[in-house]
């Protein structure tokens, strides 16, 4: 189960450290999000093994100076960060750095122990911010930081420079004040649209882009009788790309949907289609995307009481991630599935 991804820690630093403790950092696929059962079960033993195989993986003596570092695993996900620290101290305010090429994978991981440190955690992640098959950092702000935020945490987010495939090369700053327990959220049912954004992103490309991206965003939601607040981003970024997001918070709920560019993908082509992915959202009445409702799940592990969403499709990483949540702490999970795929999830620690 253990499939260890060489070169997939582009830059691997000797003194990372979080709050002053030294830090191992392993990246690997230890888990299928599409895993089941007796899978989950088997991949949860082998990151026991970890260490061990890590050793052949390519990885090599980089990886080797922290052999003696106690351990404690802190998430598994799709593509594993598995964050083994000692002890924090208390009331030290420190920094550290790590490139990978998937950012928004690497804040969701480091962020909930650092929630649970004592002081001001500030972390900078390199590599990818627009990259295909996952979420942009704009989603990072307007819906993942958002329900950190709803749920009490103290966690803010900037970006200085954009991180496009095949380069990468961006640039995300994350504050994280601490120790915070999250409360429970309700968002069963999602109220009014209370805010449309859409963010469109470009990078070492002629002005017209965005404005092609922009106008197409602003023509798709006149049509459908939609008001949105469009903002322009010209990044700095080591190579060319683009990005349109479409974002929307409601009174309880959030998601919001991305275009990635690509070689001679028009700009209309990138714009429409968060556009159409909004629209089938909105129609299925769920207050959450199908991304935010499993990445939910582990911020809401620690939260005291019931917490529940709703969610337009229950998908095979929902399933799962709750799985493996089952298999780390004492929880009571139910998952209620409607015509049409869509469903709602709660879920509390056990009270048993």
């Amino acid at each position: 189960m253990v499939q260890a991804l060489p070169g997939a820690v582009l830059l691997p630093v000797a003194a990372v450290a979080i709050n002053g403790a030294p830090v191992r950092v392993t990246l690997g696929q230890h888990l299928p999000l599409t895993a089941r059962g007796q899978q989950i079960e088997h991949g949860i033993e082998a990151l026991a093994q970890a260490d061990g195989a890590r050793a052949t993986s390519g990885f090599g003596r980089r990886q080797q100076i922290f052999d003696n570092l106690p351990l404690s695993v802190c998430q598994v996900s799709a593509i594993s960060l598995v964050v083994h620290t000692l002890n924090l101290p208390k009331g030290v305010t420190d920094r550290y750095c790590l490139d990978f090429s998937n950012c928004f994978l690497v804040v969701q991981t480091v962020l909930m122990p650092l929630v649970q440190a004592a002081g001001v955690s500030k972390v900078t992640v390199t590599g990818g911010t627009h990259v295909p098959h996952s979420p942009p950092v704009e989603y990072l702000e307007a819906v993942y930081i958002s329900a950190l935020r709803r749920m009490g945490l103290d966690v803010t987010v900037t970006y200085t420079a954009a991180g496009f495939y095949p380069r990468g090369g961006g640039q995300i700053e994350v504050e994280i004040h601490g120790p915070a327990v999250p409360a429970p959220l309700n968002l069963s049912e999602r109220g009014r649209l209370k805010k449309l954004q859409a963010f469109v992103i470009t990078s070492n490309l002629p002005e017209h882009v965005a404005e092609r991206g922009a106008a197409t965003v602003e023509r798709a939601m006149k049509a459908v009788g939609r008001n949105i607040v469009i903002e322009r981003r010209a990044q700095p970024s080591p190579g060319p790309g683009a990005a349109v997001v479409v974002a929307a918070e409601c009174d309880a709920g959030w998601a919001a949907f991305t275009g990635i560019g690509e070689l001679r993908r028009p700009m209309e082509k990138v714009a429409e289609a968060p556009c159409k992915e909004f629209m089938r959202w909105w129609k299925s009445g769920a207050a959450c995307d199908e991304h935010l409702a499993d990445q939910l799940v582990l911020s809401l592990c620690f939260a005291n009481g019931l917490s529940c969403w709703t969610t337009p499709v229950v998908t095979e990483h929902l399933r799962t991630v709750l799985q493996v949540a089952q298999r780390f702490l004492s929880l009571e999970v139910n998952i209620e599935e409607h015509d049409g795929g869509s469903g709602a999830v709660t879920l509390q620690k056990s009270l048993a």
